[in-house]
């Protein structure tokens, strides 16, 4: 847990600077963030082969290619119109021949799964133990609420807090030292009583009071607002994501136990991705419209008119106001050069649709923690 403590708060820092750099080594700073990856990762897999060493048995095993072919079919589709709908558009012909792929690919999964016996990817024997269907589903909704805040809350101190990358990599700390902190309580405490569930249900609980906190958010809020936001949201996500796992694995035998714990990765992954392209749609969708109110509201002041007259202002909002009043919110980079006043709708507005974003994520979140405390069996697992 350390380590990932360190490698938690190297890693916004290190983003942070890779992004504010325009460029390194004739690339963009940005792409950077994916690149120090590759030299990383091939250092670990090194490491890996010289260093861990493991006595094994060879089996002979039958990979399911099939299946995991099926299950690329149906989860890539859906996951690029869950990305894609708001440009699209929901209803579109093209969004919807991606949600028929989509669905069809699970089909074929499910089935192929049936018939893959013990050599299928995600066995479905799995899913009759009851705290693994918990866990799994659960980490699913979690993952959600997680990775959407996660996505959301960066916008909120660069576009409207005005940080750059790096700031705003150190403004999260608080959720990287709850996080760590709780962890390893709650990890020795499960260790010493055997009894998670009330961790399970405090974790999410202060993960959900997370997304509440950050709902009140304003413009003009005290750092130490979002702060708290993020202490909260660290502490929830320490206290239950371990005990998430514990809940998916309690009950599972010993010879599906990789199984079990590649799906908790999975699932979450997966509600990772649809909360962050979920989040982002509902952010974006709703951006323009709070915007374009509260600059029409603006207008009326003949003071605001003038300021927006100026000509440092006239240029920053080039392409950005449309003609009957809309807005266009491609890029954000105007918000830097604007003046503060002729900027506080625009940033009224982001704060409004932000708020939307995390009412949402506290109404998904507020489900785990009803699922959590009313259908999680108290287990403990010495007695297991």
């Amino acid at each position: 847990m350390a380590v990932f403590g360190g490698a938690s708060i190297v890693g916004p820092l290190v983003g942070g600077a890779f992004a504010d750099r325009a460029e390194l080594l004739g690339i963009a700073g940005w792409r950077w963030i994916f690149l120090i990856n590759v030299p990383l990762a091939a250092a670990a897999a090194v490491a890996i082969t010289r260093v861990l060493r493991f006595p094994h048995r060879r089996v002979r095993h039958r990979l399911d290619y099939a299946g995991a072919l099926a299950l690329a079919v149906g989860l890539v589709p859906l996951l690029t119109v869950a990305e894609q709908g708001r440009v699209w558009g929901w209803g579109s012909p093209l969004a919807l021949l991606t949600y028929a792929v989509g669905v069809a690919g699970l089909a074929v999964f499910l089935v192929v799964e049936r018939r893959s016996g013990d050599a299928a990817l995600l066995p479905p024997r799995l899913f009759r133990i009851r705290s693994f269907r918990l866990g799994v589903g659960l980490h699913f909704v979690v993952g959600i609420g997680m990775f959407g805040a996660m996505t959301t809350l960066p916008l909120y101190l660069q576009l409207v807090r005005g940080m750059s990358p790096i700031a705003a990599g150190l403004a999260t700390l608080p959720t990287v030292a709850a996080n760590l902190a709780v962890t390893l309580l709650t990890g020795r405490m499960i260790a010493r009583t055997g009894r998670f569930k009330v961790h399970l249900v405090a974790g999410v609980g202060s993960f959900t009071a997370s997304m509440l906190v950050f709902a009140t958010l304003r413009v003009d809020s005290p750092l130490w607002h979002p702060a708290l936001g993020m202490a909260l949201m660290g502490a929830g996500l320490g206290a239950s994501m371990q005990t998430l796992t514990t809940l998916a694995q309690c009950e599972v035998p010993r010879t599906d136990m990789g199984a079990a714990t590649a799906s908790v990765n999975f699932f979450r992954s997966n509600g990772g991705t649809v909360g962050t392209a979920a989040f982002l749609s509902i952010l974006f969708t709703t951006a323009a419209g709070s915007i374009a109110e509260r600059l029409a509201g603006a207008r009326h002041d003949p003071a605001y008119r003038r300021l927006l007259a100026q000509p440092d202002n006239a240029h920053a909002l080039t392409g950005v106001l449309r003609p009957g009043g809309g807005v266009n919110l491609e890029d954000s980079a105007f918000l830097r050069t604007l003046d503060p006043s002729a900027a506080l709708p625009f940033l009224e507005g982001y704060v409004t649709s932000m708020r939307i974003v995390f009412l949402t994520g506290a109404a998904v979140s507020l489900a785990a923690f009803a699922l959590a405390a009313w259908r999680v069996p108290d287990l403990t697992l010495s007695d297991e």
